[in-house]
């Protein structure tokens, strides 16, 4: 909306709102890309007014008019103003819909282009002799650069003038300019300043100084020994003119320790004790460092603590007159000084040592005490507690006996052992009135014969100071073996053999005897036998035959020994298949288990079993044998004679004959019919194969027949007891 006095007609009337006060902006405001930034105008807000007019010219007396802007509020910020730099007015009214109010004072500003910002050196900065000078504008403005050796820049050292487009980079624009000569060292300021036609900004200045780094390495002051005596050591340095700051590198031993940069020239240091330091140091300013100084070495070592006596303790009474006083090694110490002193305050002997033992060798009925101290290059410690000890000569010889055994069968043993005395000496070894042989060493052996059950020695050591020790020597002759008794099993059962025939498992018992304690091992295992002699062992057959080994050894090594043979039968089984020309035996194996063994009916021939008349006909020599008997044939007879001893049965069969002759072991003899009411069951020959019927044969060896109908087989099973 545009104010009616902008068009020449007067509104005012008795209802208009009143006249608003300009505010801001008012002086210098600054450009930026030709545009009017951060211009915020504000006036009085005016009661009763809906809006106001802003009205923006080159002249006072608003003729030529750049803005003219409405707004219902009393601020009004302006951007993106195509603006030329030089002075501008403004001036506002309010209005309402009753009128509008009489235009405002008119404020002035001055659109100048924006500051530089200075950015190296910066204020009180150092700097080398080469520096770059940075500064940014918010604009490619034209700027203009000077540098003096004065504040007031009475002393134009460098006046230069820079177009817009010689920025490095954008946003902001940045220029720089670098000096290829050096400048001399000293204090100067520079300036900048931003153009826009013949507007200009205001200088914006910084004080900065040249200096270059120092160019000689600091002299170390202190310390000035390699060794120190306290952990709190002071490094120093001379001072370094244009110096402000020093670098410092500590090393403990070849490790570094700290690096760091420090405003004085010294520095203190808490060290460890035993332990070596160096260090260097060099100087710096803002521009750079000098050269290192030279490395110092020094090792911090106190005064070392006063040792401590670990041996002897304080009051030992000791029986021997050499004796060694050890105490705590202390790291730092160089040497020790022991002082030792009689129980009449002489000082014996003081020692100079370098280890941390002594060997004193005193006199017997003498007491003394101890003290001692560390010495290093520090200094020395303070002497140590002193300790009080005794030699007295009350010990009785040592009189060692070499293991032997207490029980023998044996006519005689011989004793050894060693005897000695470390404090006056031995005097002699007795067996009663007799003496015994010593050896230089000490040494002895001694053969004492022995009779039938105990008998006792004992031997007798004198010191040459009249103390005793005497040792008795037990031993126990036995040359009778033990006893042993099996009480269980006590006879074989069946057949009469020399060995026990069972079938399951047994617990053999017995009863040891001896005058001397016994070890029994039955089959490599240890058996406890009871307070009464009595044992039990307890264990699993195998198949076949099993022996069973004891041995009982008594204290004196006289042995017995005894074999026990037992035999774990099994039923001999036998299978035979209808048209399958094998055996199938059951064995037992390497292992003592039973296994199925495979043999052929008629060796070599491939002859099967043949089923007639519902009997079962074999050829029977293979499996006569495979029960341990035999079989003759008589050619002219056409008999078969059968014989299983084991068994007790002799069998005689003839080719086409319905009877057979049995005869047992007590020589009763039989005739029966093969197959009972029927007379064409009968032997027969068939492909030059004598065959006869399976079941019969067996039936008459008490063995049981079992017929498997479904897998077309015979099933032989021998009992134990025919």
């Amino acid at each position: 909306m545009v104010g009616l006095a902008s068009i020449g007609i007067p509104s005012i009337s008795a209802a208009a709102p009143a006249t608003p006060i300009p505010l801001s902006p008012q002086g210098d405001i600054y450009l930026c890309d030709d545009l009017l930034h951060n211009a915020n105008f504000k006036w009085t807000a005016v009661s009763g007014a809906t809006g106001y007019t802003m009205q923006i010219a080159t002249v006072t007396d608003f003729t030529s008019i750049l803005v003219n802007y409405s707004a219902p509020v009393n601020q009004v910020y302006l951007g993106g103003i195509n603006l030329s730099p030089g002075i501008y007015y403004w001036r506002v009214q309010s209005f309402n819909i009753d009128g509008t109010s009489p235009w405002s004072t008119i404020l002035s500003f001055h659109a100048i282009p924006s500051s530089p910002v200075l950015v190296f050196p910066g204020a009180n900065a150092f700097v080398s002799p080469n520096p770059t000078f940075v500064w940014t504008t918010c604009f490619p403005f034209d700027t203009q650069f000077q540098l003096s050796n004065r504040p007031d820049f009475s002393n134009i050292l460098i006046d230069l003038n820079f177009n817009a487009n010689q920025y490095i980079y954008k946003g902001p624009y940045v220029y720089e300019y670098k000096f290829y000569w050096p400048l001399p060292c000293g204090m100067y300021w520079w300036r900048v300043r931003t153009k826009l036609g013949t507007e200009m900004s205001s200088w914006v200045s910084q004080l900065f100084s040249v200096i270059v780094p120092p160019s000689i390495a600091p002299i170390i002051i202190s310390p000035t020994v390699n060794i120190i005596p306290t952990n709190k050591v002071d490094l120093k340095w001379s001072y370094i003119n244009n110096a402000d700051r020093y670098q410092i590198q500590i090393c403990k031993g070849n490790v570094s320790l700290l690096d760091t940069i420090i405003y004085t020239n010294e520095y203190k240091l808490f060290g460890e004790d035993n332990t070596i330091y160096c260090f260097r140091v060099r100087a710096g300013n803002p521009v750079g460092w000098g050269p290192w100084s030279e490395w110092r070495q020094f090792k911090i070592l106190l005064p070392p603590p006063a040792p401590r006596i670990m041996y002897p303790s304080n009051n030992t009474v000791f029986q021997t007159n050499v004796i060694t006083i050890d105490w705590t090694r202390i790291d730092t110490a160089e040497y020790y000084v022991i002082e030792i002193t009689d129980f009449t305050g002489h000082v014996v002997l003081p020692y100079s040592l370098k280890n941390n033992t002594l060997q004193f060798k005193g006199e017997y009925q003498h007491s003394y005490s101890v003290r001692l101290k560390a010495v290093n290059q520090s200094g020395e410690s303070p002497w140590s507690q002193s300790i009080w000890f005794r030699i007295e000569e009350n010990i009785p010889p040592r009189l060692g006996i070499n293991s032997y055994s207490q029980y023998t069968n044996q006519p005689s043993i011989v004793i050894s052992g060693k005897v000695y005395d470390l404090e006056s000496g031995i005097d002699a070894l007795c067996w009663g009135p007799n003496p015994i042989p010593i050896a230089a060493d000490g040494n002895f052996q001694i053969t004492f014969a022995l009779q039938e059950g105990p008998n006792s020695f004992t031997l007798i050591a004198i010191d040459k100071a009249g103390n005793k020790t005497q040792k008795t020597i037990d031993v126990f002759k036995d040359s009778v073996a033990p006893e042993i008794t099996i009480s269980f099993p006590i006879s074989p059962l069946y057949p009469v053999t020399d060995v026990f025939t069972v079938i399951n498992d047994i617990e053999i018992k017995g009863i040891v005897q001896d005058l001397l304690p016994v070890t029994l091992i039955i089959n490599n295992e240890y058996i406890n036998i009871k307070e009464s002699g009595n044992f039990v062992y307890q264990t699993r057959l195998n198949y076949g035959q099993n022996k069973v080994y004891i041995r009982a050894i008594d204290g004196a090594g006289n042995a017995t020994e005894k074999i026990i043979k037992i035999y774990k039968t099994f039923n001999p089984t036998f299978v035979f298949k209808i048209n399958n020309p094998q055996i199938f035996v059951q064995v037992i194996d390497k292992d003592g288990k039973l296994t199925w063994q495979v043999e052929e009916i008629d060796p070599g021939r491939y002859t099967v079993p043949i089923i007639v008349k519902g009997r079962v006909f074999i050829p029977v020599r293979k499996f006569i044998e495979l029960i341990n008997g035999s079989v003759d044939w008589d050619a002219e007879t056409q008999k078969i004679t059968i014989k299983v001893p084991a068994r007790g049965k002799t069998i005689e069969l003839w080719i086409g004959k319905p009877l057979a002759r049995v005869v047992d072991t007590y020589g009763k003899e039989q005739w029966i019919q093969i197959e009972k009411g029927d007379n064409t069951i009968t032997p027969f020959i068939r492909n030059d194969r004598s065959y006869f019927p399976l079941r019969f044969i067996v039936e008459q060896l008490n063995a049981v027949v079992e017929w498997d109908q479904v897998l077309q087989q015979v099933i032989i099973e021998f009992p134990i007891v025919p």
